[in-house]
């Protein structure tokens, strides 16, 4: 029988390398299968006749274990002097408050734990190994607040609670459903398509709204700076021929106002920071949330994108909640958490009554 090298892998993810005897390849991979475990790769070990003496070998054996020896300990040398040297540049330089957590990180997680739980990982494991693979410090503090929370008897979901902001509101609920009732892998699958294609629907939005906002913004800046430069010019050329008042009574107007707004910068400033304030001051007023809001669903042009983005948004979040066996008024209330506008909200307490 040839003797063959293999290397194979378990159902639970451990690679295992030995030998074995046997005629041929492929009853070598049949026994490994027989036994639990993936053939990777099998090798067939050449024979070499020996022509040395019992002695020589046992000489040969024991120079080349103190050469494996030498080897290792040398590499583990090499290993560890390289973990210093990054402690060190890691202890001088600490740059982790810099990190946040992004869409991405979030889908990350989420696709990570998915695969973890499909895997029949318990949650304490499978957030065990999601830290010890996370390099970003943001969702490691996150990782381990869930941590000591399933520890302390509570959910994942509990805890996200804590980080609205981060994981919506939406989200978390469909993550709270999958706990409740049994069923988290297949929750945790449905947020992650939710987060994909709300993603997927901000970037479209995006894309469509910043070449109409960059040609207005050019034409703003194109204006000013004609007027600033241009107006000037054509002054002076008219001085040439003698002709007066050729420009429009009204551009020359325009043109006192920006020269005012150089001159007096700082009262502009000042304007515009009290505007600003008293703005923000009267939005946070119910009656002022509910105005600006009902005025942003009513614009031209932009108010029925608006209001089509909110109802889709509304409705998928409806579609996810009763597909996880919600109740009717239980999927209203949650969903109109996707939707932040106030007059919509209150549409939807009409509904609910």
């Amino acid at each position: 029988m040839a003797m063959y090298s293999y290397k194979a892998v378990s159902k639970t993810g451990q690679i295992f390398k030995n030998k074995m005897s046997d005629e041929s390849e492929e009853n070598v991979a049949r026994r490994l299968k027989q036994q639990g475990l993936t053939p990777i790769s099998i090798k067939k070990e050449l024979k070499v006749a020996s022509i040395l003496s019992p002695g020589q070998k046992e000489k040969k054996n024991q120079s080349v274990a103190i050469v494996v020896n030498e080897t290792l300990a040398k590499t583990a040398a090499e290993n560890n002097a390289k973990k210093e040297r990054k402690k060190d540049l890691s202890a001088d330089i600490d740059l982790s408050f810099l990190d946040r957590v992004t869409t991405e990180d979030v889908i990350a997680f989420t696709q990570m734990l998915l695969l973890l739980k499909r895997a029949n990982f318990t949650n304490m494991r499978a957030l065990t190994t999601m830290l010890n693979n996370t390099k970003n410090a943001a969702m490691r503090n996150i990782i381990e607040d869930i941590l000591n929370g399933l520890e302390a008897g509570q959910y994942i979901y509990t805890t996200l609670e804590y980080y609205n902001k981060i994981f919506p509101p939406i989200y978390i609920n469909i993550i709270k459903v999958g706990e409740l009732s049994g069923s988290l892998a297949t929750s945790l699958e449905q947020a992650m398509k939710y987060i994909q294609d709300s993603t997927a629907i901000k970037k479209k939005v995006k894309k469509a709204l910043t070449g109409p906002l960059l040609q207005s913004g050019g034409l703003l800046i194109g204006g000013i700076v004609a007027v600033i430069f241009g107006i000037p010019i054509m002054q002076d050329m008219y001085a040439q021929f003698g002709m007066e008042d050729q420009i429009p009574e009204l551009t020359m107007k325009f043109a006192e106002i920006i020269y005012w707004c150089g001159d007096y910068w700082y009262i502009v400033l000042a304007i515009i920071g009290a505007i600003a304030g008293l703005f923000i001051a009267w939005k946070n007023t119910p009656r002022g949330r509910y105005s600006w809001d009902m005025f942003k669903l009513r614009m031209p042009i932009f108010g029925q994108l608006i209001l089509r983005l909110n109802l889709q948004k509304f409705f998928k979040a409806m579609q996810i909640n009763l597909a996880n066996n919600a109740r009717l008024q239980e999927a209203i209330e949650v969903s109109k958490n996707v939707v932040r506008k106030l007059c919509f909200d209150c549409c939807i307490r009409n509904i609910t009554g």
